[in-house]
């Protein structure tokens, strides 16, 4: 899995194509599109898998796909919140079992 590279003197990640797909709440195919078509910088780098597309984006791009329509309203996120207690109960109760 490639890590999360952030450019210090501009704060612009560089993410793969698939991450930055579900940060930006669209598909990878539109992504490699916006990327051929210059909406996004776009490099390829080396990996232990071959080359892998990346692509830039600034943090500003990030939150506004975050606050825009893929925001959750205030009721679901308390449903989420309490889900995520309820996994880690029952996550640490299979720990106890599981000894």
């Amino acid at each position: 899995m490639q890590a999360l590279q952030v450019e210090p003197r501009d704060e612009t990640i560089w993410l793969p194509l698939t991450r930055a797909a579900g940060r930006l709440g669209i598909s990878v195919d539109t992504v490699r599109r916006r990327a051929k078509d210059g909406t996004y910088a776009a490099r390829k780098v080396p990996t232990r898998y071959g080359p892998a597309w990346q692509v830039r984006l600034d943090p500003a791009r990030l939150q506004e796909a975050f606050a825009g329509e893929h925001a959750m309203p205030a009721g679901e996120r308390a449903d989420v919140a309490a889900l995520v207690q309820v996994v880690g109960s029952l996550q640490d109760r299979l720990v106890e079992l599981a000894r």
